[in-house]
């Protein structure tokens, strides 16, 4: 959970780094901020974090927990936008089935798109994946479960210098 306008507040203070180029760094990564925004480009995504530590870089990834209670509202939000989602989905996948020889090559087109956008709004971690990414990204790569927000232990970590970078998308 980050603070609302913090990112825009303070963005120029920061640049950009290409961590291939650098000595090794030890790196915090929020992981849930990067593997739900970049989730259809996932096994990338993953390449790319196993090619920093390959450079040397020392990674650690920090899963969020449990959210506080300021943002239950907000989790049960989010909840019954992908429920809804994934019952639409399901929805026109039976109306598809039952009814393509009917419709249009158009038609169909728009369905699956629908389909295909209804997936993209019903997607949610599942501790299923998580455990299959940690698998993707090998053993050289240490991960934390934070008992709350990722954000919070990356910024301790920071403060204690056991990382030196803290990668995120949390920007609100």
């Amino acid at each position: 959970m980050g603070i609302r306008s913090l990112w825009t507040t303070f963005r120029k203070s920061f640049k950009t780094i290409d961590p291939i180029g650098l000595e090794p760094l030890k790196i915090g990564i929020d992981m849930f901020s990067l593997v739900y925004t970049h989730r259809s480009f996932l096994d990338e995504l993953l390449d790319l974090i196993k090619g920093w530590s390959s450079a040397g870089h020392q990674i650690t990834c920090v899963w969020d927990g449990t959210a506080p209670k300021d943002k239950q509202e907000i989790i049960e939000q989010r909840r019954q936008v992908r429920e809804a989602a994934t019952e639409s989905k399901t929805e026109l996948q039976g109306y598809l089935e039952k009814f393509e020889k009917d419709l249009s090559e158009d038609d169909i087109e728009k369905i699956k798109s629908s389909i295909s956008s209804l997936t993209w709004q019903g997607w949610h971690l599942t501790g299923s994946l998580k455990r299959e990414i940690k698998g993707k990204l090998g053993d050289s790569i240490k991960h934390i479960y934070a008992p709350g927000e990722a954000d919070d232990i990356l910024i301790h970590m920071a403060f204690e210098q056991e990382i030196d970078i803290i990668l995120s998308l949390d920007r609100s």
